[in-house]
């Protein structure tokens, strides 16, 4: 459906008969277009950036592809799988005029002769890509149709034919298309679910084959309002259920290691379980970026997946390269930060304007130790301020569960007796505030913080919990647990 800016708002764009004389006098009947005398309701389902557009500006939504691509998504969510769409269009909503005929391969008047030419028109990928996101699934792409192919190995395809072909026909295709032919065709679009069919590794390879086993299906995580308006963020807060792991770890356990340091999930578990969050997002399992984490209050600025331990290599964990930190700040588009945590308090941070995020892994000994000023002083050293950072507390033990000895809350005053305001007493037994002590350090550095209200002791179905593990037992082993993900991303 097509629609047209006037002084008078979007009106809609028809076809009406348009009667022409013959030279013997009589009439005949051909087509042309029209617009609706008021502004159109159906001129809603227009994308926000274009709504502005000048006067005389043209604009095109398709329902049709919308519910495709929508039904499609839920179709994947219930039974696993992927999708790959490859269409012409462009991959950003905008005010254009795309409606087109051709016949015998030249352009032809859209409305002339009809059933005489083939009529079309470009994809709004962006469009597309906002109602699988919506319907739940995640998203890679669009791509260019060049940067597909070459991923596919066109290029290596090319050099071969060139190593058997004969020194006229290697003229013909240099001197015809150039070296690289398939690099200029920039108005095809690939928009996947599997962005990569050879090396992301959101796409696992059966060993010794080249068969791909797309069967990751999408889990479901906790966004805050807050930051979901922000355009290019991506965030999740996730909690245990929707993974593979077994028994103490089930079922989305993202950490190998338990807290102090031994191997405990298989990595296999682990790395699946990472695929599906990062999935969910929309985000490439290889960008995920996530340290040893020691409740103290270092924090590393990352410049690529490299700097900390990257979710695929050596599948999924490689101990000796993960560096200690309770903190990760980027400004790097395309890296997702990463925490890990099962009463702690995960703290995602973002500075939209300047493109700046940040993650902190909060427990009381980190809280206590500055883990968030030195979060907040890091992304002001890459360009953020303080009063434009948006910060979420994740799921966390709340303070109606987190119970504490009568010695707990002595360094917490020696810090400033204030901090008497978050303990109280109940039955008998004095208890702690953590996510509100988080938000009055966050405060102290200048930042407002959003509290999501999770608590991971009470909300035993969604969230691990190594306090409820110690307590109570998981599996018959107590303090044995998984870890639930947190993940932050621009771009």
């Amino acid at each position: 459906r097509q629609f047209e800016r006037t002084v008078q708002g979007w009106c809609e764009r028809l076809v009406d008969v348009a009667p022409s004389s013959r030279d013997d006098g009589t009439t005949s009947n051909g087509f042309r277009f029209v617009l609706t005398k008021e502004p159109s309701a159906a001129a809603a389902m227009l994308p926000p950036e274009v709504r502005d557009a000048p006067l005389g500006a043209v604009a095109e939504v398709s329902p049709a592809a919308v519910t495709l691509v929508a039904d499609i998504s839920r179709r994947l969510l219930s039974q696993g799988g992927a999708a790959l769409l490859i269409d012409y269009g462009s991959d950003s909503s905008g005010a254009r005029d795309t409606l087109q005929a051709v016949a015998h391969h030249k352009p032809h008047p859209a409305l002339a002769a009809p059933g005489t030419a083939d009529l079309c028109a470009h994809v709004d990928f962006a469009m597309l890509a906002q109602a699988a996101a919506e319907a739940g699934a995640g998203v890679w792409g669009p791509v260019t149709q060049g940067s597909f192919l070459t991923e596919l190995g066109i290029s290596e395809r090319a050099a071969a034919l060139r190593r058997v072909a004969t020194s006229t026909s290697t003229a013909r295709w240099t001197g015809l298309w150039g070296p690289r032919p398939w690099a200029a065709c920039s108005k095809c679009w690939a928009s996947a679910i599997q962005r990569s069919l050879r090396r992301r590794g959101s796409v696992r390879r059966e060993t010794r084959s080249e068969s791909l086993v797309v069967n990751q299906p999408l889990v479901k995580g906790f966004q805050a309002a807050s930051l979901e308006g922000i355009v290019g963020l991506k965030h999740g807060f996730f909690g245990r259920q929707g993974g593979v792991s077994e028994g103490a770890y089930k079922s989305l356990n993202c950490a190998a290691t338990s807290a102090d340091g031994r191997d405990s999930d298989s990595l296999e578990n682990v790395t699946e379980n990472r695929i599906r969050a990062c999935n969910t997002l929309g985000i490439w399992p290889g960008a995920l970026v996530t340290l040893r984490q020691v409740h103290g209050a270092n924090v590393d600025i990352v410049k690529g997946p490299a700097d900390g331990e990257t979710s695929l290599a050596d599948a999924g964990i490689n101990k000796s390269a993960i560096r200690e930190a309770d903190a990760l700040v980027t400004a790097t588009q395309g890296v997702a930060l990463g925490l890990l945590t099962a009463d702690c308090a995960p703290v995602l941070l973002v500075d939209a304007q300047v493109g700046v995020i940040g993650a902190a892994h909060a427990g009381w000994r980190g809280a206590l130790a500055g883990v968030l000023g030195s979060a907040v002083g890091a992304m002001e050293t890459l360009g953020a301020k303080p009063s434009r950072i948006q910060a979420v507390i994740g799921p966390a033990i709340g303070p109606a569960s987190y119970e504490v000895g009568p010695e707990f809350p002595t360094p917490f005053l020696a810090q400033n007796q204030t901090n008497d305001a978050f303990f109280s007493e109940a039955s008998g037994q004095l208890r702690f505030d953590l996510p509100g002590y988080i938000a009055a350090r966050l405060l102290e550095s200048g930042v407002r913080a959003l509290d999501l209200g999770h608590d991971t002791f009470a909300e035993e179905t969604k969230f691990f919990s190594y306090r409820r593990a110690t307590k109570a037992g998981e599996n018959g082993n107590p303090a044995e647990t998984g870890r639930q993900l947190s993940v932050i991303c621009l771009g």
